[in-house]
Protein backbone atom coordinates (compact mmCIF):
# COMPACT_ATOMS: atom_id res chain seq x y z
CA UNK A 1 0.00 0.00 0.00
CA UNK A 2 1.53 3.30 -1.15
CA UNK A 3 4.78 1.48 -1.84
CA UNK A 4 4.91 -0.15 1.60
CA UNK A 5 3.99 -3.70 2.66
CA UNK A 6 0.81 -4.19 4.65
CA UNK A 7 1.63 -3.55 8.30
CA UNK A 8 0.11 -2.73 11.65
CA UNK A 9 1.71 -0.25 14.05
CA UNK A 10 1.33 -1.55 17.57
CA UNK A 11 1.85 0.87 20.43
CA UNK A 12 2.91 -1.27 23.37
CA UNK A 13 1.56 0.06 26.70
CA UNK A 14 4.26 0.90 29.21
CA UNK A 15 2.02 1.88 32.14
CA UNK A 16 0.51 -1.58 32.76
CA UNK A 17 2.70 -3.20 35.46
CA UNK A 18 1.18 -6.66 34.97
CA UNK A 19 2.80 -7.10 31.52
CA UNK A 20 6.27 -5.73 32.28
CA UNK A 21 9.20 -8.16 32.27
CA UNK A 22 6.87 -10.94 31.16
CA UNK A 23 7.32 -13.38 28.29
CA UNK A 24 4.88 -12.44 25.53
CA UNK A 25 3.91 -14.54 22.52
CA UNK A 26 2.72 -12.93 19.30
CA UNK A 27 1.04 -15.35 16.90
CA UNK A 28 0.60 -14.27 13.29
CA UNK A 29 -1.57 -16.35 10.95
CA UNK A 30 -1.78 -15.87 7.21
CA UNK A 31 -5.07 -17.34 6.12
CA UNK A 32 -7.49 -17.09 3.20
CA UNK A 33 -11.23 -17.02 3.78
CA UNK A 34 -14.43 -15.63 2.31
CA UNK A 35 -17.84 -14.50 3.46
CA UNK A 36 -19.65 -17.66 2.38
CA UNK A 37 -20.08 -18.47 6.06
CA UNK A 38 -19.57 -16.81 9.44
CA UNK A 39 -15.89 -17.52 9.95
CA UNK A 40 -15.76 -15.99 13.44
CA UNK A 41 -18.50 -18.24 14.79
CA UNK A 42 -18.01 -21.47 12.78
CA UNK A 43 -15.83 -24.31 14.01
CA UNK A 44 -14.62 -27.69 12.74
CA UNK A 45 -18.00 -29.33 13.33
CA UNK A 46 -19.43 -27.06 10.62
CA UNK A 47 -17.32 -28.41 7.77
CA UNK A 48 -20.38 -29.63 5.82
CA UNK A 49 -21.75 -26.11 5.35
CA UNK A 50 -20.08 -26.04 1.93
CA UNK A 51 -19.44 -29.18 -0.12
CA UNK A 52 -16.53 -29.75 -2.44
CA UNK A 53 -17.10 -28.91 -6.14
CA UNK A 54 -20.91 -28.78 -5.98
CA UNK A 55 -22.99 -29.07 -9.20
CA UNK A 56 -26.40 -27.47 -9.08
CA UNK A 57 -29.01 -25.55 -11.03
CA UNK A 58 -28.24 -22.33 -9.26
CA UNK A 59 -30.81 -20.28 -11.20
CA UNK A 60 -33.58 -22.87 -10.85
CA UNK A 61 -34.77 -22.81 -14.50
CA UNK A 62 -34.29 -26.48 -15.28
CA UNK A 63 -31.86 -28.98 -16.76
CA UNK A 64 -29.91 -27.71 -19.76
CA UNK A 65 -31.64 -24.34 -19.39
CA UNK A 66 -29.80 -22.75 -16.48
CA UNK A 67 -27.90 -25.67 -15.11
CA UNK A 68 -26.38 -27.57 -13.65
CA UNK A 69 -23.25 -25.49 -13.13
CA UNK A 70 -20.22 -26.80 -11.28
CA UNK A 71 -18.33 -24.63 -8.76
CA UNK A 72 -14.62 -25.06 -8.17
CA UNK A 73 -14.49 -25.39 -4.40
CA UNK A 74 -11.69 -27.34 -2.79
CA UNK A 75 -12.67 -27.46 0.86
CA UNK A 76 -9.04 -28.27 1.75
CA UNK A 77 -7.97 -24.92 0.26
CA UNK A 78 -11.11 -22.79 0.36
CA UNK A 79 -10.69 -21.68 3.96
CA UNK A 80 -7.18 -22.41 5.10
CA UNK A 81 -4.32 -21.18 7.27
CA UNK A 82 -1.27 -21.04 5.00
CA UNK A 83 1.27 -19.59 7.45
CA UNK A 84 1.39 -19.67 11.22
CA UNK A 85 4.24 -17.79 12.93
CA UNK A 86 4.85 -17.38 16.65
CA UNK A 87 7.28 -14.85 18.11
CA UNK A 88 8.43 -14.63 21.74
CA UNK A 89 9.55 -11.34 23.25
CA UNK A 90 9.72 -9.43 26.52
CA UNK A 91 8.24 -6.03 27.31
CA UNK A 92 10.78 -4.04 29.31
CA UNK A 93 9.76 -1.20 31.63
CA UNK A 94 10.17 2.28 30.21
CA UNK A 95 13.42 3.70 31.65
CA UNK A 96 12.81 6.32 34.32
CA UNK A 97 15.30 8.73 32.74
CA UNK A 98 13.30 8.95 29.48
CA UNK A 99 11.22 12.17 29.62
CA UNK A 100 7.47 11.92 29.28
CA UNK A 101 7.38 13.79 25.96
CA UNK A 102 9.70 11.33 24.15
CA UNK A 103 8.35 8.31 22.30
CA UNK A 104 10.41 5.14 21.82
CA UNK A 105 10.35 3.64 18.32
CA UNK A 106 11.49 0.12 17.58
CA UNK A 107 14.13 0.02 14.80
CA UNK A 108 14.81 -3.41 13.27
CA UNK A 109 16.06 -5.30 10.23
CA UNK A 110 13.78 -7.72 8.40
CA UNK A 111 14.46 -10.27 5.66
CA UNK A 112 17.09 -12.96 5.28
CA UNK A 113 20.12 -13.89 3.22
CA UNK A 114 19.56 -14.52 -0.47
CA UNK A 115 18.18 -12.93 -3.61
CA UNK A 116 14.49 -12.43 -4.22
CA UNK A 117 14.09 -16.02 -5.46
CA UNK A 118 16.07 -17.55 -2.58
CA UNK A 119 14.10 -15.77 0.14
CA UNK A 120 10.55 -16.07 -1.27
CA UNK A 121 7.99 -15.73 0.30
CA UNK A 122 10.07 -13.61 2.68
CA UNK A 123 11.98 -10.53 1.52
CA UNK A 124 15.60 -9.50 1.17
CA UNK A 125 17.27 -7.38 3.86
CA UNK A 126 15.53 -4.14 4.74
CA UNK A 127 15.43 -1.62 7.59
CA UNK A 128 12.05 -1.29 9.27
CA UNK A 129 10.86 0.84 12.15
CA UNK A 130 7.61 2.12 13.54
CA UNK A 131 6.27 5.25 11.83
CA UNK A 132 8.49 4.53 8.81
CA UNK A 133 5.69 5.93 6.61
CA UNK A 134 5.70 9.18 8.57
CA UNK A 135 8.10 11.47 10.39
CA UNK A 136 9.30 11.18 13.96
CA UNK A 137 9.74 13.97 16.45
CA UNK A 138 12.98 15.44 17.62
CA UNK A 139 13.96 14.21 21.11
CA UNK A 140 12.26 10.85 20.45
CA UNK A 141 14.29 7.66 20.80
CA UNK A 142 15.05 4.76 18.48
CA UNK A 143 15.59 1.37 20.09
CA UNK A 144 18.02 0.10 17.46
CA UNK A 145 18.24 -3.68 17.60
CA UNK A 146 18.10 -6.51 15.09
CA UNK A 147 18.51 -10.26 14.89
CA UNK A 148 20.54 -12.13 12.30
CA UNK A 149 21.05 -15.85 11.82
CA UNK A 150 23.86 -18.40 11.55
CA UNK A 151 21.67 -21.06 9.92
CA UNK A 152 20.57 -19.72 6.55
CA UNK A 153 20.36 -22.05 3.56
CA UNK A 154 23.84 -22.79 2.23
CA UNK A 155 24.90 -21.09 -1.00
CA UNK A 156 22.20 -18.44 -0.81
CA UNK A 157 23.38 -15.25 -2.50
CA UNK A 158 24.86 -12.70 -0.15
CA UNK A 159 27.98 -11.14 1.29
CA UNK A 160 30.20 -12.11 4.20
CA UNK A 161 30.39 -15.53 5.79
CA UNK A 162 28.12 -18.13 4.23
CA UNK A 163 24.81 -18.96 5.97
CA UNK A 164 25.01 -15.85 8.20
CA UNK A 165 22.98 -12.66 8.48
CA UNK A 166 24.65 -9.48 9.70
CA UNK A 167 23.63 -5.84 9.36
CA UNK A 168 25.15 -2.53 10.35
CA UNK A 169 24.13 1.13 10.10
CA UNK A 170 26.10 3.88 8.41
CA UNK A 171 24.85 7.18 7.03
CA UNK A 172 24.62 8.33 3.41
CA UNK A 173 24.69 11.86 2.07
CA UNK A 174 21.93 11.05 -0.44
CA UNK A 175 19.50 8.17 -0.85
CA UNK A 176 20.82 7.34 -4.33
CA UNK A 177 24.45 7.12 -3.17
CA UNK A 178 26.15 3.84 -2.27
CA UNK A 179 29.18 5.19 -0.39
CA UNK A 180 29.11 6.46 3.22
CA UNK A 181 28.79 10.13 4.04
CA UNK A 182 32.05 11.79 5.20
CA UNK A 183 31.44 13.18 8.67
CA UNK A 184 34.94 14.35 9.61
CA UNK A 185 35.78 17.89 10.65
CA UNK A 186 37.72 20.07 8.19
CA UNK A 187 38.99 19.39 4.68
CA UNK A 188 42.58 18.48 5.49
CA UNK A 189 42.15 14.78 4.69
CA UNK A 190 42.40 13.30 1.23
CA UNK A 191 39.32 12.52 -0.83
CA UNK A 192 38.70 10.44 -3.92
CA UNK A 193 36.85 11.50 -7.06
CA UNK A 194 33.51 10.83 -5.38
CA UNK A 195 34.42 13.12 -2.49
CA UNK A 196 34.79 10.30 0.03
CA UNK A 197 37.68 9.80 2.42
CA UNK A 198 40.59 7.63 1.27
CA UNK A 199 41.85 5.11 3.81
CA UNK A 200 44.68 2.61 3.53
CA UNK A 201 43.93 -1.07 2.92
CA UNK A 202 45.10 -1.91 6.42
CA UNK A 203 42.57 0.50 7.90
CA UNK A 204 45.17 2.96 9.22
CA UNK A 205 44.00 6.57 8.86
CA UNK A 206 45.08 9.91 10.21
CA UNK A 207 43.61 11.01 13.50
CA UNK A 208 40.39 12.76 12.63
CA UNK A 209 37.57 14.08 14.70
CA UNK A 210 33.94 13.32 13.86
CA UNK A 211 31.71 16.33 13.27
CA UNK A 212 28.48 15.44 15.09
CA UNK A 213 26.58 18.18 13.27
CA UNK A 214 26.84 16.10 10.10
CA UNK A 215 25.26 13.03 11.69
CA UNK A 216 21.75 12.18 12.88
CA UNK A 217 23.28 10.27 15.80
CA UNK A 218 23.97 12.00 19.12
CA UNK A 219 27.57 10.98 19.88
CA UNK A 220 30.70 9.41 18.44
CA UNK A 221 30.36 6.23 20.48
CA UNK A 222 26.96 5.46 18.96
CA UNK A 223 28.22 6.19 15.42
CA UNK A 224 31.12 3.76 15.80
CA UNK A 225 29.05 1.10 17.54
CA UNK A 226 26.39 1.03 14.81
CA UNK A 227 28.98 0.97 12.03
CA UNK A 228 31.44 -1.61 13.38
CA UNK A 229 29.14 -3.55 15.78
CA UNK A 230 31.75 -3.71 18.58
CA UNK A 231 33.86 -6.30 16.72
CA UNK A 232 37.13 -7.49 18.30
CA UNK A 233 40.08 -9.66 17.24
CA UNK A 234 39.92 -8.54 13.63
CA UNK A 235 42.23 -9.38 10.73
CA UNK A 236 43.12 -6.52 8.40
CA UNK A 237 42.39 -6.77 4.66
CA UNK A 238 46.17 -6.94 4.00
CA UNK A 239 46.55 -9.97 6.32
CA UNK A 240 43.62 -11.73 4.67
CA UNK A 241 45.00 -11.03 1.20
CA UNK A 242 48.39 -12.44 2.18
CA UNK A 243 46.74 -15.49 3.72
CA UNK A 244 44.43 -16.15 0.74
CA UNK A 245 45.99 -14.27 -2.18
CA UNK A 246 43.90 -15.91 -4.92
CA UNK A 247 40.73 -16.89 -3.11
CA UNK A 248 38.25 -14.09 -2.51
CA UNK A 249 35.66 -16.56 -1.22
CA UNK A 250 37.99 -17.75 1.55
CA UNK A 251 38.66 -14.13 2.52
CA UNK A 252 34.92 -13.40 2.63
CA UNK A 253 34.28 -16.45 4.84
CA UNK A 254 37.17 -15.89 7.23
CA UNK A 255 35.73 -15.53 10.78
CA UNK A 256 38.16 -12.67 11.52
CA UNK A 257 37.07 -10.59 8.53
CA UNK A 258 35.57 -7.64 10.38
CA UNK A 259 35.20 -5.65 7.16
CA UNK A 260 32.43 -8.12 6.27
CA UNK A 261 31.06 -8.03 9.87
CA UNK A 262 31.98 -11.71 10.38
CA UNK A 263 33.07 -11.09 13.99
CA UNK A 264 29.75 -9.52 14.97
CA UNK A 265 27.16 -11.49 16.93
CA UNK A 266 23.88 -12.53 15.33
CA UNK A 267 21.90 -10.31 17.71
CA UNK A 268 22.85 -6.66 18.05
CA UNK A 269 21.37 -4.16 20.50
CA UNK A 270 22.55 -0.55 20.34
CA UNK A 271 20.12 0.48 23.08
CA UNK A 272 18.12 3.69 23.06
CA UNK A 273 19.42 6.32 20.65
CA UNK A 274 18.00 9.83 21.02
CA UNK A 275 17.22 11.90 17.94
CA UNK A 276 18.63 15.34 18.71
CA UNK A 277 18.62 16.88 15.23
CA UNK A 278 15.99 17.62 12.60
CA UNK A 279 16.14 16.84 8.88
CA UNK A 280 15.99 13.95 6.43
CA UNK A 281 18.71 11.37 6.96
CA UNK A 282 19.69 8.38 4.80
CA UNK A 283 21.55 5.22 5.78
CA UNK A 284 22.57 1.77 4.56
CA UNK A 285 24.26 -1.48 5.57
CA UNK A 286 27.79 -1.75 4.15
CA UNK A 287 27.63 -5.56 4.07
CA UNK A 288 24.27 -6.09 2.38
CA UNK A 289 23.88 -3.06 0.13
CA UNK A 290 25.12 -4.46 -3.22
CA UNK A 291 24.18 -2.18 -6.10
CA UNK A 292 22.29 -4.00 -8.92
CA UNK A 293 21.88 -7.09 -6.71
CA UNK A 294 20.12 -5.92 -3.57
CA UNK A 295 19.82 -2.78 -1.50
CA UNK A 296 19.60 -2.33 2.23
CA UNK A 297 18.94 1.36 2.64
CA UNK A 298 16.54 3.56 4.54
CA UNK A 299 15.56 7.16 5.17
CA UNK A 300 14.12 8.82 8.24
CA UNK A 301 12.53 12.25 8.58
CA UNK A 302 12.97 13.98 11.95
CA UNK A 303 10.81 17.07 12.53
CA UNK A 304 10.71 19.54 15.36
CA UNK A 305 8.28 18.70 18.14
CA UNK A 306 6.34 21.94 18.04
CA UNK A 307 3.95 20.68 20.72
CA UNK A 308 6.91 20.42 23.06
CA UNK A 309 8.23 23.83 21.96
CA UNK A 310 4.81 25.39 22.58
CA UNK A 311 4.52 23.69 25.97
CA UNK A 312 8.00 24.78 27.11
CA UNK A 313 7.47 28.31 25.78
CA UNK A 314 4.10 28.52 27.52
CA UNK A 315 5.56 27.28 30.80
CA UNK A 316 8.43 29.77 30.62
CA UNK A 317 6.02 32.57 29.76
CA UNK A 318 3.68 31.62 32.60
CA UNK A 319 6.47 31.41 35.18
CA UNK A 320 7.98 34.70 33.98
CA UNK A 321 4.60 36.44 34.07
CA UNK A 322 3.91 35.18 37.58
CA UNK A 323 7.35 36.30 38.74
CA UNK A 324 6.92 39.78 37.24
CA UNK A 325 3.41 40.13 38.66
CA UNK A 326 4.54 39.06 42.11
CA UNK A 327 7.50 41.43 41.93
CA UNK A 328 5.23 44.31 40.98
CA UNK A 329 2.70 43.38 43.62
CA UNK A 330 5.26 43.29 46.42
CA UNK A 331 6.83 46.51 45.15
CA UNK A 332 3.71 48.68 44.92
CA UNK A 333 0.95 46.79 46.71
CA UNK A 334 2.16 47.18 50.32
CA UNK A 335 1.67 50.95 50.35
CA UNK A 336 -1.75 50.60 48.74
CA UNK A 337 -2.84 47.93 51.23
CA UNK A 338 -1.58 50.02 54.17
CA UNK A 339 -3.62 52.96 52.96
CA UNK A 340 -6.70 50.83 52.19
CA UNK A 341 -6.73 47.91 54.65
CA UNK A 342 -10.38 47.17 53.85
CA UNK A 343 -10.11 47.62 50.08
CA UNK A 344 -10.31 45.06 47.27
CA UNK A 345 -6.57 44.38 47.00
CA UNK A 346 -6.31 43.86 50.75
CA UNK A 347 -8.73 40.93 50.40
CA UNK A 348 -6.74 39.19 47.66
CA UNK A 349 -4.20 36.47 48.35
CA UNK A 350 -1.24 38.86 47.93
CA UNK A 351 -2.99 41.49 50.03
CA UNK A 352 -3.63 39.06 52.88
CA UNK A 353 0.02 37.98 52.75
CA UNK A 354 1.13 41.61 52.97
CA UNK A 355 -1.24 42.34 55.88
CA UNK A 356 -0.07 39.22 57.65
CA UNK A 357 3.60 40.20 57.22
CA UNK A 358 2.91 43.73 58.42
CA UNK A 359 1.11 42.31 61.43
CA UNK A 360 4.03 40.03 62.21
CA UNK A 361 6.50 42.89 61.80
CA UNK A 362 4.44 45.06 64.11
CA UNK A 363 4.26 42.29 66.71
CA UNK A 364 8.01 41.69 66.40
CA UNK A 365 8.64 45.41 66.85
CA UNK A 366 6.47 45.53 69.95
CA UNK A 367 8.22 42.46 71.32
CA UNK A 368 11.66 43.97 70.80
CA UNK A 369 10.50 47.21 72.39
CA UNK A 370 9.29 45.32 75.47
CA UNK A 371 12.59 43.44 75.66
CA UNK A 372 14.53 46.71 75.47
CA UNK A 373 12.46 48.30 78.30
CA UNK A 374 12.85 45.19 80.39
CA UNK A 375 16.63 45.22 79.86
CA UNK A 376 16.89 48.89 80.81
CA UNK A 377 14.84 48.34 83.98
CA UNK A 378 17.00 45.38 84.90
CA UNK A 379 20.17 47.45 84.60
CA UNK A 380 18.78 50.20 86.79
CA UNK A 381 17.60 47.65 89.32
CA UNK A 382 21.08 46.07 89.55
CA UNK A 383 22.80 49.41 89.90
CA UNK A 384 20.38 50.50 92.59
CA UNK A 385 22.37 48.51 95.16
CA UNK A 386 26.08 47.86 95.38
CA UNK A 387 27.42 44.97 97.36
CA UNK A 388 30.85 45.66 98.84
CA UNK A 389 32.85 42.78 100.39
CA UNK A 390 35.83 43.24 102.73
CA UNK A 391 38.20 40.42 103.70
CA UNK A 392 39.47 40.15 107.21
CA UNK A 393 42.84 38.53 108.02
CA UNK A 394 41.32 35.48 109.69
CA UNK A 395 39.12 34.62 106.63
CA UNK A 396 35.97 36.21 108.03
CA UNK A 397 33.87 38.31 105.75
CA UNK A 398 32.18 41.57 106.52
CA UNK A 399 29.67 43.15 104.19
CA UNK A 400 28.63 46.68 103.87
CA UNK A 401 25.67 47.69 101.70
CA UNK A 402 25.71 51.21 100.33
CA UNK A 403 22.70 52.81 98.76
CA UNK A 404 23.46 54.48 95.46
CA UNK A 405 21.31 57.44 94.53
Amino acid sequence: MDGFPAAYEWQIPYDVPSILDKKCVLRIRYNTSSNDFDGWNTFSDGNKIINANPSKDWLGQGFNVSGPLKLNINTAQFFRVFEDRSHVFYIKPRPAEIPFYSAIHNFNVRGRRGNIVDVYPAVEYDFVWSRMKQSVFRWDYLHMQWTGSDANVANNAGNGMQMTDRSNFIELSEANRNTPKPIFEGDFYEKDLLGDTITDDNGVVRERKIDLWKSMLPDEETILKLAFLNQKECASPIDLKQRFPNNAQRRANDPHNCAALNRASAYFDAGLVQLTKTGTFHFMSTRNNAFTNRGQKGSIVIVENWWLVAFVTGMIGTITSCFVCCKCCFAFLPDHVDQNPNGFWAKTCCGRVILYRHKKKKEEKERKKKHALYFIKKIFKIRAYERIIYFKPFGETSTRVRCVN
